[in-house]
């Protein structure tokens, strides 16, 4: 008996069949049985979560695009990484990229030397050459995106306080989203209309923040899912097998905590997210160090007192650390902490009133990046394993 299991366990093709069935939770549970079963479940988790495999659908130089990313800290959300995580497939879902607006310029050249044109929205109504596609090219496409759109709403992403503008490129039937961000990317993801979809891709890791509701429960709350195309989102949701919590009938309160972690401060690399690592075999060595804005910000979700509707959630970040030398802003729950940051701010760039240069800006974001680690005591090395 003891051969035939190790047998199996020593055959891709018989195990892939096997762990295709199961959560990533069993997958752990069968990895902690002997050294033969972590290895096959570390081989296998290396072919499901293949990200150079997952965006070659729509780059034809995924390891390009992934140092692209490294270096303007932009992420991946959305509905495309809901279906890379679970292992399933979306018809409809199109790539979203956020980036801070001010590479925005870079991003957009990048997709447009892969071959995509720009499809202008009403108000964006520039016209693209297409035999020499270039952001010059389009008449007023820099204006727009120094000066963001005035559009209330463009695709699925309302512009204002967080969005500054939003670009959409299409090849064939792929078709590509860049949102100019004001400030990290991060509360962008906060943002959403409901849980499910917090979820994002960095140049090195995949990251989920309510995995056990998410992926084993299959359950989602909305985040003030008001408007009429918030409602129809949670709806898209409910028709590819989420149950939305609309009313407190639907589930136990201990339950609800257990898998929303209600009035919990949080962060991305908290015991509650998912973090799946991917391959950096590729990825320059310089970018590997580099600070990630999106994994400095915290929040803590709550539920207003005076309503029954539990797609009313709110997501809160009540203090914004920012200064005009730095291109990146911080949203955290924590005042003590915003307290500190703003300190060591106030004493690192006393005086200074122009943008920093790069490597002078590098060593500010590791001060407030050690800062925010201790306040969260989170360990040097991140934690890989599964949450869930």
């Amino acid at each position: 008996m003891e051969e035939s299991r190790v047998t199996i366990l020593s055959c891709p093709p018989i195990y892939d069949l096997i762990f295709s069935c199961l959560d990533y939770p069993d997958l752990i549970h069968i990895s902690k049985t002997c050294r033969t079963a972590r290895k096959a479940v570390s081989y296998f988790c290396l072919r499901a979560y293949n990200i150079n495999k997952h965006l070659s659908h729509f780059f034809n130089d995924p390891i390009a695009f992934r140092n692209l990313q490294a270096r303007t800290s932009s992420l991946i959300s959305g509905s495309n990484v809901l279906q890379f995580l679970d292992r399933t497939y979306f018809e409809d879902a199109d790539l979203d990229i956020f980036v801070h607006h001010i590479h925005s310029q870079e991003v957009g050249h990048w997709i447009l030397a892969e071959g995509y044109e720009f499809v202008p929205t009403v108000i964006q109504s520039a016209r693209l050459d297409k035999s020499n596609p270039s952001f010059e090219d389009v008449e007023g496409f820099s204006d727009l995106i120094e000066s963001g759109s005035t559009e209330d709403e463009i695709s699925d992403y309302p512009l204002g306080s967080l969005v500054a503008n939003v670009f959409t490129f299409q090849k064939e039937d792929k078709k590509v989203q860049l949102i100019g961000t004001i400030g990290s990317p991060m509360p962008c993801v906060l943002a959403f209309h409901c849980t499910c979809v917090m979820n994002f891709f960095t140049h090195d890791r995949a990251y989920s923040l309510y995995p056990k509701a998410t992926f084993i429960s299959r359950k989602t709350v909305g985040v003030k899912a008001r408007s009429k195309r918030e409602k129809d989102g949670l709806k898209k949701y409910a028709s590819r097998g989420w149950e939305v919590i609309t009313q407190e009938c639907q589930i136990r309160r201990s339950e609800l905590k257990g898998l929303f972690f209600l009035n919990k401060e949080r962060h991305p690399r908290d015991e509650y997210c998912w973090q799946v690592p991917f391959s950096i075999e590729d990825i320059e060595p310089r970018y590997l160090c580099q600070h990630n804005p999106a994994l400095y910000n915290s929040w803590v979700m709550e539920r207003p007192l005076k309503t029954n509707d539990y797609s009313d959630y709110i997501m809160s970040s009540s203090y914004v650390l920012k200064h005009r030398a730095l291109s990146n802003t911080y949203r955290v729950e924590s005042r003590w902490l915003e307290k500190a940051l703003g300190k060591l701010v106030k004493t690192e760039l006393e005086g200074v009133r122009r943008p920093l240069r790069a490597p002078i800006e590098a060593r500010i974001y590791k001060v407030l990046g050690d800062k925010f680690d201790e306040y969260f005591n989170i360990p040097t090395a991140d934690l890989e394993d599964l949450a869930i």
